[in-house]
């Protein structure tokens, strides 16, 4: 007889699984994609359905489909387990004894529960009729409430932990569930949510992990917060959980865009007026996590926050982490006063329009920096450039650039060269503008690649900071330099390694004029050697060291990627001809690289 898990495979294929999550495509008998579990644009992640397993080639994370949903979902193996159990239609048998029972489904258990609970108290207590007169005037229909399980918390200190006693639930585990409070001074605990309109939050897979509690209207109204949230539990982390996620994932992927909002309401009007691809950050500022899990069903996101300075803000916040991601990004512009839920309860068509008329990020950004400015004053003028310049430095394509450099200097009626010379200062300034940490990318004159980039880092810092050599010269051949340094760097190990105790950059620039080096590298170096200039007044021997290794790993990586990308061009031209034994010999030396990139990250 076989085990459940085996049957769990059997009824399900791998590739049809890791495609709800993630895009696939065909490469010969298997599949590939983009792995979520680290940035990559090249695909190197491999999906084999004869063999039912998956493998990363880029961060060496793989396994079969329980592995994948584990990672993907956050999950020990027994919940997995029953996930993929209930979508294989394959029977478990409970635990003969509840201890068994994980914390994990313990707690979605009480969660669930008390799902119930909260509902049932809205739909048919008599303290629940302040509740549903509320959401009467928010036009808030019974068949939304019955959707996203709305519910109401009573004003009593004890009528959810009373009822999850009933059920035979200790307090150790509804305080892990974040329901109740410790009294401070005292013994025992009180409910954390009283007299508030309760939303249910589910994550991806519709498990109820948290709640969100609005105060219910009234004169007591301005006695706490607004909203609270559950707290950080087992199950709930409020950075990595968008609310309606579970609702919207599949329009998400059928329409190939998502709509995020800020908050509970605004994401269920919008699903009540059948607007149905739209998740709400609860409040919160986007977080990364969330914006990964965005990335699972689509890589277009509109964004369609409050049109307040605090809205505007969170609105920037998450473009710059949303691109970071390699997301195509717009921004919906409300109309004046209105937030979400204001658009769709007063006409619905209007909130379609909006979203249809979504602005490209810089002309978000014109948009909202132009908003109560006045051109006839210089001031005014100055805090445009101050806030549009920057963000014009970092698109890459001139054309845009210019473009935008136009539209702002017509609008300030200014000159362009003036913009540009602005332009020019903001580069200049980024040079060493990081934090501790990472390695800090130096702004070129002309757009460089990354292995020209880290190559021009790295000897920047070996020139500021000669001892650095010491950790470098073991780690760098000349080959992962890119080509435009590799004689300058062949000629600084040599110097460096016959003058260590005496190294000084003026005497080796000498030697390199006594040589008659090419007037290239002679520029390159003093330019290498300038960026200290640029450096923090309080970068330390400590910062030294981090920001070497940082640059030694960056460099490295670059290389390997190159390789492996070469390699990977020439493995399909070995495919397209049918060269066996080149094909087994490329594979080997591209799993090599693999294997090192692997071990650096």
């Amino acid at each position: 007889m076989n085990k459940p898990s085996e049957d769990i495979k059997d009824r399900l294929d791998i590739a049809e699984l890791i495609q709800e999550y993630i895009p696939l495509k065909k490469a010969g008998a298997n599949y590939k994609a983009c792995c979520p579990f680290h940035n990559e644009k090249t695909p190197s992640l491999m999906v084999s359905v004869d063999k039912q397993i998956w493998h990363c080639f880029g961060c060496s994370k793989g396994g079969d489909i329980f592995a994948f949903v584990m990672e993907m979902e956050g999950l020990e193996f027994i919940d997995a387990l029953k996930m993929l159990a209930r979508k294989a239609g394959v029977q478990l048998r409970a635990p003969a004894n509840p201890e068994q029972q994980s914390k994990r489904s313990k707690l979605l258990e009480i969660l669930e529960l008390t799902t119930e609970f909260f509902h049932q108290s809205l739909l048919k207590s008599k303290a629940g009729q302040a509740a549903r007169d509320y959401l009467k005037t928010r036009q808030v229909s019974e068949e939304s409430i019955t959707n996203f399980k709305l519910g109401y918390s009573p004003n009593l200190w004890d009528a959810l932990s009373n009822f999850l006693h009933q059920k035979g639930f200790q307090d150790r585990d509804i305080l892990d569930a974040g329901l109740i409070i410790k009294r401070e001074n005292k013994s025992g605990f009180y409910d954390r949510f009283r007299h508030r309109l309760m939303f249910p939050i589910a994550d991806g897979q519709g498990n109820i992990v948290g709640f969100g509690g609005r105060i219910m209207p009234g004169p007591d109204e301005d006695q706490g917060a607004k909203y609270i949230n559950s707290p950080q539990t087992m199950l709930y982390d409020k950075s990595r959980i968008l609310y309606a996620l579970d609702k919207a994932k599949s329009e998400m992927r059928r329409l190939d865009y998502a709509v995020i909002v800020e908050g509970y309401m605004d994401a269920l009007a919008s699903h009540q007026a059948g607007v149905k691809n739209v998740v709400a950050s609860s409040g919160t500022a986007l977080t990364l996590e969330q914006i990964n899990l965005i990335k699972r069903y689509t890589s277009n996101v509109i964004l369609a926050f409050d049109m307040d300075l605090a809205g505007n803000e969170a609105a920037k916040r998450g473009i710059d982490i949303a691109l970071a991601q390699g997301l195509n990004v717009k921004v919906a512009i409300m109309p004046e006063g209105m937030d979400p839920d204001d658009c769709v309860r007063k006409n619905p068509k209007l909130w379609q329009k909006t979203l249809r008329e979504a602005k490209a990020i810089m002309e978000f950004y014109f948009t909202t920096t132009f908003q109560d400015l006045d051109f006839s004053l210089v001031a005014d003028k100055k805090k445009a450039t101050a806030a549009l310049i920057p963000v014009i430095a970092n698109l890459t394509d001139e054309v845009e650039k210019a473009h935008y450099i136009q539209k702002l200097a017509q609008k300030l009626a200014v000159t362009e060269d003036i913009l540009h010379d602005y332009l020019a200062k903001v580069k200049t300034q980024a040079t060493f503008e990081t934090g501790r940490g990472q390695a800090p990318e130096i702004e070129a004159p002309l757009k460089k690649n990354k292995n020209e980039l880290f190559s021009t880092q790295l000897l920047s810092l070996a020139f500021n900071f000669p001892n650095s050599l010491e950790i470098i010269i073991p780690a760098i051949d000349e080959k992962h330099i890119h080509p435009s340094l590799q004689e300058v760097y062949a000629e600084l190990k040599k110097y460096y390694t016959e003058n260590r105790s005496e190294f000084q950059f003026t005497k080796f620039l000498e030697k390199l004029k006594s040589k008659n080096e090419k007037a290239a590298e002679q520029t390159a170096v003093v330019e290498l050697y300038l960026q200290k200039d640029m450096l923090p007044e309080d970068f330390s021997s400590a910062d030294v060291i981090t920001e070497t290794e940082q640059s030694i790993a960056n460099l490295q990586k670059s290389w390997l990627q190159q390789q492996m990308k070469q390699l990977q061009t020439e493995i399909k031209q070995a495919e397209e001809v049918k060269n066996q034994s080149a094909l087994e010999k490329l594979t080997e030396e591209f799993n090599k690289f693999s294997d090192q990139l692997a071990q650096i990250n």
